[in-house]
């Protein structure tokens, strides 16, 4: 269990790694090993939302290098910031639901190595996506839910590519 910082008596009732999707949500998890996961199991989901103080490393490194993982859920969680290489080593991801966190902003590069088709960032800080307003990094992304996110910039925003079919901005 060194790869988790969670309380030990917790850990083993969170954690079957043998079952895809795996749930880690409700676990008190502050921090994850980047490769905790074998690069031969393939997880394809992983929940690990309602784990209220785990943040990705400040240090800028991947959170997690799964060549498998698809869709990552992490709502209700401590994350204060994205940065260029949170993502890096997530090469398949299509789905991150990072709701209800403290997040201020998005960088323009965070998603230049995935495939990110849905984003949901709602119920959090975000006044801007990014420093020049683009999501021309995320080309391939289908639907933004940022509802919640009272001062976002929407109209500011510059949507300029095809593959975006819906956007969902409710104060």
């Amino acid at each position: 269990m060194s790869a988790l910082s969670v309380h030990p008596e917790e850990a083993l009732a969170c954690l079957n790694r043998f079952v895809n999707p795996v749930n880690m949500s409700h676990c008190k998890i502050t921090s994850l090993d980047p490769r905790h996961f074998p690069a031969h199991l393939p997880i394809t989901t992983l929940n690990m939302s309602h784990n209220g103080k785990f943040d990705f490393p400040a240090d800028g490194s991947p959170f997690l290098v799964q060549d498998h993982l698809l869709n990552y859920h992490c709502e209700h969680c401590g994350i204060t910031a994205i940065y260029a290489k949170t993502f890096a080593e997530l090469r398949r991801l299509k789905t991150l639901n990072l709701a209800s966190n403290q997040l201020k902003t998005i960088p323009g590069d965070a998603f230049n190595r995935n495939q990110l088709h849905y984003l949901m960032v709602g119920g959090n800080e975000i006044r801007q996506i990014n420093d020049e307003m683009k999501l021309e990094t995320m080309q391939h992304l289908v639907m933004l839910a940022a509802s919640g996110n009272v001062d976002f910039k929407l109209m500011e925003l510059s949507l300029d590519f095809a593959n975006l079919e819906w956007i969902q901005c409710k104060r």
